[in-house]
């Protein structure tokens, strides 16, 4: 096959001048001719080598003044080189400069018609596709304004409309696939795929390396007039974006760490990247850092500018907590370079809605280097923001929707889930007694409350097996933190109902229970009466099951020794978020409490401010396993059931980890020990796990 552009050994100079070389002939005259001629050459392209077929697309990476543009107005015929070949075979057209050619005393037509025919077109071709051109742009309503009364958008949209109309066999397109709002340059993107598939080749010059490694069939990466890399666009760019970054942490001075007006740390290579050269000073989500799903933001960047710079750009993207960008934009796709003044700044960028899934984010902020060689300042996973969502499905979106049905069927409402059911025992002498029970009971008799990790949820398993279970409730059903707006009637029919003798009893297990600060007073105002077991584990073994669990869930990226440091930035304010908005929900909270969910003795005190001390139960996970017989008689005889009542009980298999780092685990030993001391101090019972 015939390639459509060949560039064979190609090299461009050019001459470099005195500032004080003489403007006129008369100067020159006057202070000697030598002064006309160039001090010094350098070369804007050296060696550069590389073709493209028909139908396909070549993408240009590099920084300003790496030589892209010089060579793409090479290609289009703009200028000479001093060495090497150009063969293009085919019609070019370029979007090399939009709206070259335009008049702004002209109206919208008459523009079209300059435009087409310095394109290349005939009068009566342009003619021809006149329509087609107001169309694409959506100027229909002002073509016959003079230009000067359109928007800047308004001028790119037609000329880009303009440029794409003239059948090229060979396009040429720098950096102007940002034209417009976001369903404008969607249409521009469709119509360069829709040329690729005509057998149209295309060279497209762009910063945005994302967009290189989508577009494009392959890639070259130009440093100064140079081939840096030429190949697979995927791996061209990781190679550019790599050098960027290597670019960034060589430029990041180190700093000690400073505390932002959230109380978030930002630490030098770990959340906080950049030269320095501009600061961000404060990044403020409003109107809040939490959001109800749809709602609309503002991210404001306050920043500090030491030193004129004659451009950057500004960046925000909003990312989960496992790094997955769900928005990134960038005053960049404005087509505009922001320059910035010395002294104090501030920018906006205005969201109309935010339709995000229900969760944990961060918003991330940036200024960069005019040709995104590097980052003046980036803030990242350092301002929160949470999304409320009704919606509550795995997902990042969470838009507005509906279903539409057509034909005819009738709707019917979904079930609730029937828990399984098992037949009542008729030879049992307290069955009329018994069927009474569960016809007329809702009141729960006991809680097992936690703590997770500690074996609470192997307990239970023991009593479910011991004990005669008529239905199986649901399992950790989280109603007094998570579901307790559905109220005490749902929540009854919930519970797991089983028999003792003559006694039906009715109970559940949630592990988040005793942690949760509100938990205590809402069972308290539902069950004043209700019986509470609490099993406790050694909280430096707590600390590295839940680590694990977290970890094996995919909630948690850090390493153990990063998550218990970053504790207290994750979990800072949660508490009162949650004492003062009640439908509030912390992820954080309820994730990443390694440490605090081990320091017992606070929230054994606050299940005491409520309920007296005979109303709980409070055991050691470690007794359950060395001696589980003895421990199961306590919690029976609390629970008034005779043994003769139940059936004999298998304990279920603990957890099997990797043992914790040893310097690590004699840090948190003596990190919980006054906390263990006090516990035991407060219920007259060793707790020190020494």
């Amino acid at each position: 096959m015939r390639q459509a552009i060949v560039v064979k050994g190609l090299g461009k100079r050019f001459n470099s001048y005195s500032a004080d070389r003489p403007l006129t002939i008369m100067e020159a005259a006057l202070w000697g001719w030598w002064r006309m001629k160039p001090q010094a050459h350098f070369w804007a392209l050296r060696d550069v080598n590389f073709s493209v077929s028909p139908g396909e697309m070549l993408g240009i990476l590099g920084k300003n003044g790496a030589g892209k543009s010089t060579l793409l107005q090479l290609i289009g015929g703009i200028g000479r080189a001093e060495e090497g070949t150009i063969k293009v075979n085919g019609k070019i057209g370029g979007l090399l400069d939009l709206g070259a050619g335009f008049h702004s005393d002209l109206t919208g037509r008459e523009n079209v018609f300059v435009g087409a025919v310095v394109a290349g077109l005939t009068h009566r071709e342009a003619k021809r596709r006149f329509s087609d051109i107001v169309e694409f742009a959506e100027l229909e309503q002002f073509i016959d304004s003079p230009l000067r009364t359109y928007s800047t958008g308004m001028q790119m949209r037609l000329a880009f409309s303009v440029a794409v109309h003239t059948d090229p066999e060979v396009l040429l397109v720098d950096e102007h696939l940002s034209v417009g709002d976001v369903a404008f340059q969607t249409k521009c993107l469709n119509k360069i795929a829709e040329f690729k598939t005509q057998g149209c080749a295309i060279v497209l010059i762009s910063h945005n390396a994302g967009q290189i490694q989508k577009l494009c069939d392959r890639a070259l990466w130009l440093r100064e007039g140079k081939v840096e890399a030429y190949g697979e666009p995927e791996v061209v760019a990781g190679q550019y974006l790599s050098e960027m970054r290597s670019e960034t942490e060589k430029r990041t001075p180190m700093r000690p760490p400073e505390v932002t007006s959230t109380g978030s740390e930002l630490r030098v290579n770990e959340n906080r990247f950049g030269s320095l050269e501009v600061e961000i000073t404060d990044v403020k989500v409003l109107p809040d850092e939490e959001i109800d799903s749809g709602d609309p933001i503002t991210v404001e960047i306050h920043y500090s500018v030491p030193k004129q710079i004659s451009g950057a750009i500004f960046g925000v993207t909003i990312s989960r907590e496992d790094g997955q960008n769900c928005l990134d934009t960038n005053t960049n796709l404005m087509g505009k370079l922001l320059p910035l003044a010395v002294g104090n700044g501030k920018i906006r960028l205005h969201l109309d809605r935010l339709d995000l899934g229900n969760g944990q984010y961060y918003v991330n902020a940036g200024i960069y280097e005019k040709s995104w060689a590097y980052a003046y300042d980036y803030h990242w996973h350092v301002y929160p923001l949470y999304v409320r969502s009704t919606v509550n499905q795995k997902t990042i979106l969470c838009p507005p929707y509906r279903w539409e049905f057509e034909g005819k069927m009738q709707l019917q409402d979904v079930p609730e889930k029937s828990q399984p059911t098992h037949a009542l025992n008729k030879s049992n002498p307290g069955y009329a007694k018994i069927s009474t029970q569960l016809k007329t009971k809702k009141s729960p008799d006991f809680l097992i409350l936690g703590a997770q990790k500690s074996g609470a949820e192997a307990l239970y398993g023991c009593l479910e097996n011991c004990l005669q279970i008529i239905k199986e409730g649901t399992k950790q059903i989280h109603f007094f933190e998570l579901n307790y707006d559905r109220g005490v009637e749902w929540y009854s029919k919930q519970l797991t109902r089983s028999v003792a003798g003559d006694k039906v009893l009715l109970s559940e297990m949630t592990a988040y229970y005793i942690y949760h600060p509100l938990v205590a007073e809402r069972v308290y105002k539902c069950f004043p009466d209700v019986k509470l077991i609490v099993m406790l584990r050694n909280p430096v073994k707590r600390a590295w099951l839940h680590y694990n669990l977290e970890v094996a869930i995919g909630c948690e990226k850090l390493d153990f020794e990063k998550a218990i440091a970053s504790e207290g930035d994750r979990l800072k304010g949660e508490i009162e978020k949650i004492k003062t908005d009640e439908g509030y929900y912390s992820f954080n909270h309820q994730h990443y409490s390694y440490l605090s969910r081990g320091i017992y003795v606070e929230q054994i005190k606050n299940w005491l401010d409520y309920f007296p001390r005979e109303q709980l139960l409070i055991l050691k996970t470690e007794d359950f396993q060395v001696n589980p017989d003895r421990v199961f008689d306590r919690v029976l005889d609390f629970l008034d059931i005779s043994p003769s009542d139940v059936k004999e009980f298998e304990i279920n298999s603990a957890e099997d980890y990797s043992k914790m780092p040893e310097a690590i685990e004699q840090e948190l030993t003596s990190y919980f020990e006054p906390y263990n001391r006090e516990l035991s101090d407060l219920l007259q019972e060793d707790f020190s796990w020494s």
